[in-house]
C-alpha cells in the first residue's frame, strides 16, 4: 500500500493494513503456501520531510521446515519504530559521512510516497528465523533418494561404513607389504 506523503498531517494519521503473503514480492519467494496473513497496526507522523511510522506487525505464514520441507506453522507479534526520509536526504550527505546509531535508524523512499508494504515486508524478512523445523526431532530428507525420513524410511542401498582414516589404512598397508619384499 502507497501512502501520499500529503495524507500524513503534522498530526499522527492511523492505518490499520492487512495482507496476503503472496502480495508481498520478496515474502512470496520464502512462503510454502498463500496461506495467512500479514497486518499491522500504525501511527505515522510528519516533521517536515521525516516520516515516523510506530506500531506492531503481526503475521501468520506457512514457511517450509529447515530440514524436510515441510509446511511449517510460524507467527510473528513485533513493535517497531522506523524514521523516513527523503532519498534527496542521502544525496546531499555525501560519500564521506561518519553514521552515527540513530542514522541507522533511518530508511529513505523516493518521490511524494511511503511504501507501507514494502516497510511491512522489510519488518517481517528481518524476523524470520534462521532455522524453522516442522517438529523437534525432525529426521529431515535423505541426501541419496529424497525421502522424507519422517514419512517413511531411505530406499538408498546400504552403504559399507568407511572409517575416516581408511584411505591412511590402506595406504600404510602397500607400504608394509612393499618393505616385505
Amino acid at each position: 500500500m502507497k501512502l501520499r506523503l500529503n495524507r500524513i498531517a503534522a498530526g499522527d494519521t492511523h492505518h490499520e493494513l492487512r495482507f496476503r503473503p503472496g502480495a508481498l514480492p520478496r515474502l512470496a519467494e520464502l512462503i510454502a503456501a498463500d496461506q495467512g496473513t500479514v497486518s499491522a497496526s500504525l501511527d505515522l507522523s510528519r516533521v517536515e520531510d521525516i516520516v515516523e511510522v510506530r506500531g506492531a506487525v503481526r503475521a501468520s505464514l506457512t514457511l517450509p521446515c529447515t530440514r524436510c520441507l515441510e509446511p511449517t506453522a510460524w507467527t510473528l507479534d513485533e513493535t517497531f519504530t522506523a524514521a523516513q526520509a527523503p532519498v534527496e536526504w542521502q544525496r546531499r550527505l555525501g560519500e564521506e559521512v561518519q553514521l552515527t546509531g540513530s542514522d541507522l535508524d533511518l530508511d529513505f523512499f523516493e518521490g511524494d510516497e511511503l511504501d507501507l508494504g514494502q516497510l511491512l515486508e522489510e519488518h517481517v524478512l528481518l524476523n524470520l528465523p534462521q532455522s524453522l523445523y516442522c517438529r523437534d526431532k525432525c529426521a529431515g530428507l535423505c541426501p541419496g533418494c529424497g525421502r522424507n525420513l519422517n514419512q517413511s524410511e531411505c530406499i538408498c542401498p546400504p552403504q559399507p561404513k568407511d572409517h575416516p582414516f581408511a584411505g591412511l589404512r590402506a595406504l600404510l598397508n602397500d607400504t608394509k607389504r612393499n618393505h616385505q619384499r
